[in-house]
């Protein structure tokens, strides 16, 4: 590997808000979006992020932005069952420490309806103490991405659930 390439190597893996994603990250490149010229006429994949703290929801929505992803947008776990009534989501980003109703109380809601149970739900949190992965799993939660996070491991973990 040469010295360009290490380069470019450091700059995909490091988040640098001053960047735009687009910047960063070429998601065409590492297999991440589709066709950049639009051939897939399948319905794109929604993902609804819920997320209380403005900057946290900006960083994911600029992450977001340039895949082939709907998003929508909520602040507490009341929003997102609301959301959710409305259009149903095919992958769920959930933040755990909420106003109103927390995450995992929203997470076991979304679970206990039979309709809703094969959603896929991320936790996406800032409680990285150990065992809290089998917290947001006992919750419900299909995958567990601790704050602060690589923006490929979450689009990796995205990707995944969605295919």
């Amino acid at each position: 590997m040469g010295e360009a390439d290490r380069q470019k190597s450091a700059q995909m893996s490091t988040y640098d808000p001053k960047r735009t994603w687009r910047e960063t990250f070429d998601l065409h490149s590492i297999g991440l979006v589709g066709n950049p010229q639009g051939g897939d006429m399948q319905r794109r994949k929604r993902i609804l992020v819920v997320e209380d703290q403005p900057d946290s929801r900006r960083i994911i929505r600029d992450m977001l932005a340039h895949t082939d992803y709907e998003v929508t947008e909520v602040e507490n776990g009341e929003e997102a069952l609301a959301a959710i009534a409305k259009q149903r989501p095919d992958l769920i980003l959930m933040d755990v420490q909420l106003p109103v109703m927390d995450g995992y109380t929203a997470t076991r809601r979304i679970k206990a309806d039979p309709a809703l149970r094969s959603i896929p739900i991320i936790a996406v949190t800032s409680y990285a103490l150990d065992g809290e992965a089998k917290v947001a799993k006992a919750a419900g939660c299909d995958d567990y991405v601790p704050k602060p996070y690589s923006p490929r491991e979450l689009l990796a973990k995205i990707r995944q659930h969605l295919s």
